[in-house]
């Protein structure tokens, strides 16, 4: 089914709205049909999961060395989770 989908499939985009509790999926078919559905997702709290201050605190000073963008951008995921 999957192959299917994909030789008849042109294009999916997803929309999500998740304080507004919905994903709007518009479906570009090859030959042009456009498909579009509104498809019900569940609410999660607003803040998500959260590191530990103190694993956050062992992580930031074992990154300093790191200069690379990747290391910035990873602390920034770690603490912001």
């Amino acid at each position: 089914m999957a192959r299917l989908l994909h030789m008849l499939l042109e294009e999916l985009t997803l929309n999500l709205k998740r304080a507004e509790g919905h994903a709007r999926l518009t479906l570009r078919w090859r030959g042009g049909t456009v498909t579009t559905l509104e498809v019900p997702v569940p609410a999660f709290p607003a803040y998500g999961a959260r590191t530990d201050e103190d694993t956050i605190s062992l992580l930031l000073p074992a990154s300093r060395p790191y200069e690379t963008a990747n290391s910035g951008q990873n602390v920034n995921i770690v603490s912001s989770t």
